[in-house]
């Protein structure tokens, strides 16, 4: 076989041309060959023919030696190059796929991959670091795009999905702004809790919540009726301008609208610097909920409805006393800090009083926690306890084998289907 440089660099040339003087083996001379065969085999590269496999690989255009590195690696006494930005647009689906550690404006430390990416068994995980955790939603908002700033999660498509709090369903519908879902809000004392792409809805406007409510399944529908690129969940908490992570400005009824969110990342039930909020599954004895709505309904919905009382001459009490009767506590907090922000008459008794109630609004704030919208499916006995707690369809949705009934062990024989396994 003859050799040729233009096939071989120069150090190879001169290696096989050696070992063929030395009278070397032809297993030894194939090793030395290899190195270009292997470069004539990858995509898009025309090998010389002397290989009869390289007759199926030639394809695309012959191309020329390769130029020199313009930007060389950096040696002594080299100035170093700026490391990349990665933008948005610079992970390609494909190479998210093959898996990557990436770190967040959030400081999360996410291994992509696969598996995890989809949720598949044996946990859930936030569904796509790159565009899906709260910081990676305002930096959409911020670029033009339409969105509400909160955070995605997901396990498996069609699975149910558990309230995250002990609340009252606000309202249930496909929402029209943004790219938003089947979904539902919840009331939860100073904040509405909206969690969207839900396929399917298992409640009803008016409902009360306990954390062991399914309110629907985990899906992809979108408000402009396409499909999103992966089945998860969207969750955005909304609270008022005492409380709050990041204001944004939506479009509601032909009307721009500033609405307060916070990031459900760090109202987890477990705080801690890195967990996110499928970290903090509810245990079904911990009780999250009686403290903070006692402190809610004692300083801040009291302490509105004594604003209200107090001062009827003003024009924004009579307004909060209104909103009070007819819209959520948070809805009525947005507005009557709008409100004390645009018409404040500094050291006013009214000024203080309502300043007052945002300070009970902080407070409030620190006793709020949310807890993961999937059941601890490593946890037989919970998954059985929060079955039993929910009616059909939901109870047989939780226990189908390809939902949360895979992680259950196989029953006894003639066992009913809400008996301990054996």
């Amino acid at each position: 076989m003859l050799e040729s440089a233009e096939r071989h660099g120069p150090l190879e040339l001169e290696s096989i041309t050696k070992l063929q003087n030395s009278g070397a083996d032809s297993g030894t001379l194939e090793s030395a060959r290899r190195p270009a065969i292997q470069r004539d085999r990858r995509p898009g590269r025309r090998g010389d023919g002397a290989n009869p496999q390289d007759a199926g690989l030639r394809r695309g255009p012959v191309r020329g030696p390769r130029k020199p590195d313009s930007n060389p690696p950096c040696g002594r006494g080299e100035t170093a190059r700026a490391a990349p930005v990665h933008t948005k647009t610079a992970l390609t689906r494909r190479a998210f796929l093959k898996g990557g550690s990436l770190l967040t404006a959030s400081g999360i430390l996410f291994l992509a991959t696969p598996q995890n990416l989809l949720a598949a068994e044996p946990g859930y995980n936030r569904y796509n670091n790159v565009q899906g955790d709260f910081a990676a939603h305002i930096r959409e908002i911020e670029n033009g795009g339409r969105n509400v700033a909160g955070s995605d999660y997901a396990f498996l498509h069609g699975i149910p999905v558990t309230s995250p709090v002990a609340g009252k369903v606000r309202y249930v519908q496909d929402f029209k702004y943004g790219t938003a879902a089947k979904g539902v809000v919840i009331e939860y004392g100073i904040v509405d809790i909206q969690i969207s792409h839900l396929e399917r809805l298992l409640v009803g406007r008016g409902d009360a919540l306990d954390r062991n409510t399914c309110i629907g399944t985990q899906g992809k529908n979108t408000a402009t009726g396409g499909k999103a690129a992966v089945s998860h969940l969207h969750m955005s908490v909304y609270g008022c301008g005492a409380f709050y992570d990041y204001r944004q400005t939506l479009r509601v009824g032909g009307r721009s609208r500033a609405y307060f969110l916070l990031n459900p990342d760090r109202l987890t039930a477990r705080r801690g610097p890195r967990l996110i909020l499928t970290d903090s599954p509810w245990d079904g004895e911990t009780d999250y909920d009686t403290p903070y709505l006692a402190y809610v309904d004692a300083h801040v919905r009291a302490g509105l409805a004594r604003v209200a009382r107090n001062y009827p001459n003003q024009p924004l009490a009579r307004s909060i006393g209104r909103w009070l009767r007819s819209r959520s506590l948070a809805e009525t907090l947005r507005r009557a800090w709008d409100g004390h922000q645009r018409d404040r008459q500094p050291g006013s008794a009214l000024a203080r009083e309502i300043e007052s109630v945002f300070e009970h609004v902080k407070t409030a704030g620190g006793l709020l926690k949310l807890t993961s919208p999937y059941i601890d499916h490593t946890n037989a006995q919970t998954i059985l306890r929060v079955a039993d707690a929910n009616p059909e369809p939901a109870r047989s949705l939780i226990l189908d084998p390809r939902f949360y009934g895979r992680y259950l062990p196989r029953r006894a024989a003639g066992s009913p289907a809400g008996s301990p396994p054996a």
